[in-house]
């Protein structure tokens, strides 16, 4: 095994879970809450070239968050880049939970249109 992606940080647990299971990873750089996502993200070697974050939509932002751009959205999901560096933030709107019903809820509506 050993497949783990150090330059990944979920914030939360349902957000690890689903990047490990995904992503077929052993383990990924897991960190509670949004501010300790960016620290981690700035202070991993890696980090130089490359790091994904993976937060909440948090009514409060760290001051970092700032220097980070939208590339895409959709309904539940932004990507986001930071303007100087290879980082990216993937910021699931409102919390991880809510996203997964969403998606849930969404096949189970396209499930019943098919057999109709």
């Amino acid at each position: 095994m050993g497949n783990k992606a150090n330059y990944i940080f979920p914030e939360c647990f349902v957000d690890t879970n689903i990047t490990k299971t995904l992503l077929y990873l052993d383990g990924v750089n897991h960190r509670h809450g949004c501010n300790n996502v960016l620290k981690g993200m700035k202070e991993c070697k890696s980090a130089e070239k490359f790091a994904v974050g993976i937060i909440d939509d948090d009514k409060k932002k760290p001051a970092d968050f700032q220097k980070f751009r939208i590339i895409t959205e959709s309904e539940h999901l932004k990507l986001l880049k930071h303007e100087d560096r290879q980082h990216f933030l993937i910021v699931v709107c409102k919390a991880a939970e809510d996203f997964l019903i969403a998606c849930v809820n969404e096949l189970i509506f396209e499930g019943d249109m098919k057999t109709k």
